[in-house]
């Protein structure tokens, strides 16, 4: 088990909680809504990001200890494009002290940073 309560036995080249989250596998159907989300969840985190990286963080390891507890490479691949459940979601927006629904959210302005 991994941090994140996920079986890290190998499937397919991706341990489980990846495949899990991989939106192509036949049991992930995706919506137009569903891609909305995600792109708005990936445009949130990028920015995230980017605070980081201002303050001097700028590892992928060290970035990903601060959101959550994953490993750099997971960060990573979230940031080309793999799925940001819900869980994982609401994880990083603990961690660095968002409201419940903030990575979801289309924002207009930073303000709030």
């Amino acid at each position: 088990m991994d941090a994140f309560g996920e079986s890290t036995d190998e499937r397919d080249g991706k341990d489980t909680f990846f495949a899990k989250l991989d939106p192509s596998a036949p049991d992930h159907p995706v919506s137009t809504s569903d891609l909305a989300l995600q792109t708005r969840r990936h445009a949130n985190l990028r920015h995230l990001i980017q605070l980081l990286d201002a303050e001097g963080i700028q590892s992928w390891a060290v970035q990903a200890a601060v959101f959550a507890d994953m490993t750099g490479p997971q960060l990573q691949a979230l940031m080309e494009g793999d799925t940001i459940s819900d869980w994982l979601a609401r994880e990083i927006e603990w961690a660095v002290h968002r409201p419940n629904g903030w990575l979801d959210k289309q924002w207009e302005d930073r303000l709030d940073d």
